[in-house]
């Protein structure tokens, strides 16, 4: 008698966003929690209310509540904003570097072209 491997049977998602969530991927849509709701739940948190309760509360699993924790745990809305608009500045001057760099590199490559190197001094 032979010996047989039975897999279980995989069946495809109708919708992307439902693939997606059973790989635990990302897809392009927004959290249904807007950071000041997150900050919110968080101060619920530290008032004394149970983790448990909170996510039962608002529909959330206790690892995507620590995770939060983890990443807004003592924040108050403004801070939040402020965190938000330096992340935004900063991808912004990340931006302006990587042009300049590119920029710089075109100019060494046309020099090294035209006139075997950059002028030595």
């Amino acid at each position: 008698m032979r010996n047989t491997v039975s897999f279980p049977i995989i069946r495809p998602f109708k919708n992307r966003e439902n693939n997606l969530k059973s790989l635990n991927l990302k897809s392009d849509e927004k959290s249904r929690f807007t950071e000041t709701q997150i900050v919110n739940i968080l101060r619920q948190y530290e008032q004394g209310k149970k983790v448990s309760e909170l996510c039962r509360e608002h529909g959330l699993s206790e690892q995507t509540f620590y995770n939060w924790k983890a990443k807004y745990g003592g924040m108050d809305v403004n801070e939040l904003k402020r965190v938000k608009d330096l992340e935004e500045e900063n991808a912004r001057l990340k931006k302006i570097v990587a042009n300049q760099v590119l920029e710089i590199d075109a100019i060494k490559y046309i020099l090294e072209k035209k006139y075997g190197g950059l002028p030595r001094g």
